[in-house]
């Protein structure tokens, strides 16, 4: 004879028949993150049977974010907006109220090589250097320098120094600045090598001649730079 199935065990909220509609303890509140940066937001409900979790973006459905907790680890411009949660079991349903999520806005220093071009002796040492910012805060921008626009290994400061120039080296130098998923280039600089006889010449970023217009890429929007 077969055997009867075993009847399931009931909740301790089953055995009392106790049932609360979702109530809110803690709702999302108002931030300012960097772009780029990270985004989190909790709420904290209680309700039995325990509740579920469904985040909403200026009124649309988050795939996938049903949890208390809604985070992302890099934000984009989309990010950006009002940001609600509905808590809801079978007993009741309740919103939180809205959060609003903005981006913190990032004065973006002027980059500014001296010189703007150098004719230097080979074998001289010699040195690029970033002006017009202060020390601690170019310590930690982060820079990157390029050479006929490629990227130098390891040339991520304030400076690029050449203990020996060689003529290898003469060309055209930038340094790339990544803020808050954006990147911008500085005006360009030029290195260049002469005989070992003769003297060096350099010319400032004042008083070298202006572009015409600006170069297509020294400015442009890069959210996925990772740099």
């Amino acid at each position: 004879m077969a055997e009867a199935p075993k009847a399931k065990k009931k909740t301790q909220e089953e055995k009392e028949d106790i049932f609360e509609p979702p109530v809110l303890k803690r709702e999302p509140t108002a931030k300012q993150v960097s772009l780029g940066g990270k985004l989190a937001l909790r709420v904290t409900a209680t309700g039995r049977p325990m509740p579920n979790y469904q985040w909403y973006l200026n009124g649309k459905k988050i795939s996938g974010a049903t949890s208390d907790r809604y985070m992302v680890n890099k934000t984009r411009r989309e990010h950006a907006g009002n940001y609600t949660c509905e808590v809801k079991n079978y007993v009741g349903r309740v919103v939180s109220r809205a959060a609003m999520v903005s981006f913190l806005v990032e004065r973006v220093p002027n980059l500014v090589i001296e010189p703007a071009l150098a004719e230097i002796p080979a074998g001289q040492p010699f040195k690029f250097q970033i002006t017009g910012v202060p020390a601690d805060r170019l310590k930690k921008l982060n820079l990157q320098w390029t050479f006929n626009g490629k990227r130098i290994n390891g040339a991520k400061g304030g400076e690029l120094e050449f203990t020996e120039v060689k003529k290898k080296y003469e060309g055209e130098y930038k340094v790339l600045l990544f803020i808050g998923g954006e990147m911008r280039a500085s005006a360009k600089v030029v290195l260049k090598v002469a005989a070992s006889t003769s003297a060096a010449r350099q010319i400032s970023a004042a008083e070298a001649p202006r572009p015409k217009a600006p170069v297509a890429d020294d400015f442009f929007f890069n959210p996925d730079e990772d740099e």
